[in-house]
């Protein structure tokens, strides 16, 4: 059984990563960005129905920041009646984490069947440090990554 045999919808397997790299000598200590899935050729609107999420976070923390065990996810779909935007916003946990030699490693691997209309800048991800507000998402005192994968498939929704 393929990965859209089971929706008669289904047109074919995507798969978009995103690879965020913060703090120390990166550009940002911002540890958010977008997954970035192919667009499908020939034009149309497509909706993502996406059936698995992997994710890793390796963060050195400097104290004080205090990164939350989960990741963050904002996905957008469209009313194409309305041509009005819905979001919608999920945080999955991380597994326990591990240290080593003063990395910690959080992992994440979960089956889900969430929607994403293929736009600009969505789905967006983030893991948020608990000791900052604006942006939520910064580490100034820590260095690390983020990289996501959401695995899924295609359906055509014009």
């Amino acid at each position: 059984m393929g990965l859209t045999s089971n929706d008669p919808d289904a047109l074919e397997a995507t798969q978009g990563q995103a690879d965020i790299v913060f703090g120390g000598s990166a550009a940002s200590n911002l540890a958010t960005g977008v997954v970035e899935f192919p667009q499908p050729s020939g034009g149309g609107k497509y909706r993502v129905v996406i059936t698995n999420i992997s994710a890793i976070f390796t963060i050195k923390v400097g104290a004080p920041d205090v990164p939350q065990q989960c990741l963050q996810i904002l996905s957008t779909l469209i009313n194409t009646s309305t041509n009005t935007n819905s979001f919608v916003y999920s945080c999955l946990p991380f597994t326990q984490g591990q240290t080593v030699n003063g990395n910690t490693y959080y992992y994440l691997n979960q089956s889900v069947h969430m929607f994403q209309d293929l736009a600009i800048d969505f789905p967006q991800v983030s893991v948020v440090n608990l000791t900052t507000t604006i942006p939520p998402y910064a580490f100034p005192n820590s260095n690390g990554s983020l990289y996501v994968s959401m695995e899924g498939y295609l359906v055509k929704t014009d």
